[in-house]
């Protein structure tokens, strides 16, 4: 085995990191779903993953416009905006998170 020294927080300038938010899935529509669905199945995509729990959804820093592309709905349109707000690359639906007080709730 090699001996490797491990990156310090002094590295961490020039390392990519992510803040995340994660929420239940509740706050996405049907349409929604299977629009993220559907992009986490093209292999050409690498911005949706579908987990069995639910999507992780990276944005774009440099491109609003484009990470509203994967939903429909307005009210998710919305979600990512506030996201972006918040200094978040990654947003998480998850079945098992929180529901976020001020986002509609779907039932499906």
């Amino acid at each position: 085995m090699t001996n490797t020294t491990l990156p310090t927080i002094a590295d961490s300038a020039s390392i990519e990191m992510y803040r995340a938010i994660a929420l239940s899935t509740a706050h996405i529509t049907v349409e929604d779903n299977d629009v993220l669905q559907t992009a986490s199945d093209d292999p050409e995509n690498n911005v949706v993953m579908s987990r069995e729990s639910g999507f992780l959804v990276k944005l774009s820093a440099l491109d609003s416009a484009d990470n509203l592309r994967y939903v429909v709905s307005e009210e998710a349109k919305n979600i990512l905006r506030w996201a972006e707000t918040m200094g978040c690359r990654l947003v998480e639906f998850d079945n098992a998170a929180s529901e976020i007080d001020g986002f509609p709730i779907f039932d499906w």
